[in-house]
């Protein structure tokens, strides 16, 4: 399913997007002339008090059109606001008399509290979250507010060994709460219950099995030798069903 082809009235899948005087074959509404002056609400209206029917006479109705089903899948993505994301971060902090690199591989719920207004909590590590006018913004400041908790864990830390259990101690702090609400996310995408949308509907898939979570912190300080292997770009990805 082509999600930005989707017709905003009826969720009939279009050939092109619905835009550019383009005319949705389900319901006849034409992009660009008649939502100009009239609400996609008031035009789903109308179409649902014609039957709703199928409107064009040039394209076939496809045998299995079920127009019910189109707006079943329109409210569901529109109802899409908990996205679970898993994520990889690699940060070097330098301490007292050590420098220490920490390769985090974590869980976090992205959710769309309204337009413009997103939300990133943790989930693993918990007690972490941000916001932001875009998921973007919201993932940046994410990360820098975790970077702050490390930070202030190696200030707080008398050597490289009370920094190293410091934080593995608050990453492994649960919060059942949202470890609830990410599972429950990843079953509603697992069972087709609703479509992400962009930037998420674009990001890999990958199971929770395939990217446990785990926090590996070492003392970079001490190595004989680096080469370019050792560097580990940030990743998101949505967890998916296995």
């Amino acid at each position: 399913m082509v999600i930005e082809n989707l017709c905003p009235v009826c969720g009939y899948e279009m050939e092109e997007p619905p835009r550019d005087y383009n005319i949705c074959p389900s319901c006849g509404t034409e992009f660009g002339v008649h939502d100009v002056n009239a609400s996609i609400s008031e035009l789903r209206a109308a179409w649902m008090q014609s039957g709703p029917r199928w409107w064009s006479k040039t394209d076939t109705q496809p045998d299995n059109w079920n127009p019910l089903a189109q707006l079943a899948t329109l409210d569901a993505r529109k109802s899409m606001a908990h996205y679970p994301l898993m994520f990889t971060l690699w940060d070097a902090v330098s301490g007292n008399a050590f420098l220490a690199g920490v390769t985090l591989t974590g869980r976090a719920l992205m959710v769309k509290e309204s337009e413009n207004d997103w939300w990133i909590y943790g989930v693993r590590p918990a007690a972490i979250a941000e916001t932001g006018s875009t998921p973007e913004e919201a993932c940046l400041r994410f990360h820098n507010r975790y970077k702050k908790v490390l930070f202030d864990i190696s200030e707080e830390s008398s050597d490289y060994e009370v920094f190293k259990k410091s934080v593995e101690d608050f990453y492994f702090q649960p919060d059942v709460e949202e470890e609830t609400r990410w599972e429950d996310a990843r079953k509603a995408l697992r069972g087709a219950e609703v479509i992400p949308e962009k930037p998420f509907s674009e990001l890999p898939k990958e199971s929770p099995e395939s990217r446990p979570p785990q926090i590996a912190v070492a003392r970079l300080d001490k190595l004989k030798r680096f080469q370019s292997s050792d560097n580990v770009p940030d990743t998101f990805v949505m967890a998916t069903a296995a």
